[in-house]
C-alpha cells in the first residue's frame, strides 16, 4: 500500500509540474523596454542566444559581438574578414555558426577562433540571410546581390556544418528571388520564403516534404510583400512576417492566414515564436509587436527608437527578448506577467 501511495504521489507531482509548465505559456505577458544601447555605427542583422546568458550579434563589415550576461553588456569579437554577416546560429556553448556575404564561418570554442566552412560554389556576390539546423543537418538560404537579377541561393550540410553543398534548384517550382528565411520542421519537411524579387517583392513560401529534393509553392500573393522571417515553437504552428503582413499556419505551412499591419510602409523584418500563443515581431521605424493569443491580435510596444530593427530573438526559458538593427542599436525587452 505504501508503494502504491508513493507511486500515486509521484504521478500527481509530475502531472502538476507538467500542467504548470503548460499553463505558463498561456499566461498573458506584457513587455517593456529595459535597456537600449548602440554598439556601433554599422547595421546589426542577426542575433541568437544559447541560454539566458550567452548570445551573439552579427552585422555589416564582419561585426560580431558576444554577451555572457543576458545582453546587459556586449564584447566585440574579432572576425576572420570584413564581409557583411547576415545571421548567427548557436548550437551549443562552444559551437557557433555565422553566414553572410560569400561565406559561412564557425567557431568551436565559443567565438575565440573562427574557421571558414568548406562551401562549394559560394561566390562573393551571394548573400546568405538565414540558416537553421536539426541534428546533423543544416540549410542556409540567400541570393545574389545584383539588383536586376535576384537569383536564389541554397546550401545544405549533413555533417553539422563542416561542409556545405549548393543545392541545384533547376526543375523546382521556384521563381527567381532572394530567399530570406528557412525553417526545418523535421528531417524531411523544409520551408523557405522569398523576401525579395526584383522588380516587385511578392509573397512566396515553398515547402519540401522529401528532405529538399523538390519544393512546391504553399503560399503565393502577387503583391509587394516579401516574407522576411519565419518562426515556430512546436514545428506545427508557424508565424511569418513580411512587408506589412503577418502570416500564420497551424498545419506545418500547408495553408496560411494573413493579417495586414502597416501596409507597404512598414517592413516587419523578424518574428520569434516564444510559444504557440506568444510571439514577438520587430520591424522598421522601431516597430515592436507582441501577441498573447496565437496571433489573433497584436499589441504595439513602445521601443523608444525610430531605428529599423532587423532581427529579434528570445532566449529559451528566459523573460526577455533582444532586438538589433540599424546604427548598431540593441534593444532589450523584458516580459512581465499580467
Amino acid at each position: 500500500m505504501k508503494n502504491l501511495n508513493l507511486m500515486l504521489a509521484i504521478i500527481f507531482f509530475c502531472t502538476f509540474i507538467a500542467s504548470c509548465r503548460e499553463n505558463t505559456t498561456l499566461v498573458p505577458i506584457k513587455a517593456q523596454i529595459t535597456n537600449t544601447i548602440n554598439l556601433s555605427s554599422l547595421q546589426l542583422r542577426g542575433v541568437d542566444f544559447f541560454d539566458s546568458n550567452n548570445g551573439f550579434i552579427v552585422g555589416d563589415s564582419g561585426t560580431i559581438f558576444k554577451t555572457t550576461d543576458g545582453g546587459n553588456s556586449w564584447i566585440f569579437i574579432n572576425s576572420i574578414n570584413s564581409h557583411g554577416l547576415g545571421a548567427v546560429k548557436i548550437l551549443n556553448m562552444n559551437s557557433v555558426f555565422i553566414c553572410g556575404i560569400g561565406q559561412i564561418i564557425y567557431s568551436n570554442d565559443g567565438g575565440v577562433n573562427w574557421i571558414s566552412a568548406q562551401a562549394s560554389d559560394l561566390p562573393g556576390y551571394i548573400m546568405l540571410y538565414s540558416f537553421c539546423f536539426l541534428n546533423n543537418n543544416g540549410w542556409a538560404v540567400g541570393g545574389t546581390m545584383n539588383h536586376n537579377a535576384d537569383a536564389p541561393a541554397i546550401f545544405y550540410t549533413t555533417n553539422k556544418g563542416n561542409n556545405w553543398i549548393e543545392k541545384p534548384i533547376f526543375g523546382w517550382n521556384i521563381i527567381d528571388g532572394q530567399l530570406y528565411s528557412v525553417l526545418l520542421l523535421d528531417t524531411s519537411k523544409i520551408l523557405i520564403s522569398v523576401g525579395k524579387f526584383w522588380p516587385n517583392d511578392t509573397i512566396r513560401i515553398y515547402k519540401s516534404t522529401n528532405s529538399g529534393e523538390t519544393f512546391n509553392t504553399v503560399y503565393f500573393n502577387n503583391i509587394r510583400s516579401g516574407i522576411f522571417s519565419m518562426s515556430s515553437y512546436d514545428k506545427n504552428k508557424i508565424f511569418a512576417s513580411g512587408w506589412g503582413k503577418i502570416l500564420i499556419s497551424t498545419n506545418q505551412g500547408d495553408t496560411w492566414s494573413t493579417q495586414i499591419w502597416g501596409g507597404d510602409s512598414i517592413k516587419l523584418n523578424s518574428v520569434f515564436a516564444i510559444s504557440n500563443e506568444k510571439a514577438i515581431i520587430c520591424g522598421d521605424k522601431g516597430t515592436l509587436l507582441l501577441t498573447n493569443d496565437g496571433g489573433n491580435t497584436w499589441t504595439p510596444i513602445s521601443s523608444g527608437t525610430t531605428e529599423d530593427l532587423q532581427c529579434i530573438t528570445s532566449p529559451p526559458n528566459s523573460s526577455f527578448a533582444i532586438a538589433v538593427g540599424k546604427h548598431g542599436i540593441v534593444v532589450k525587452i523584458s516580459f512581465i506577467q499580467n
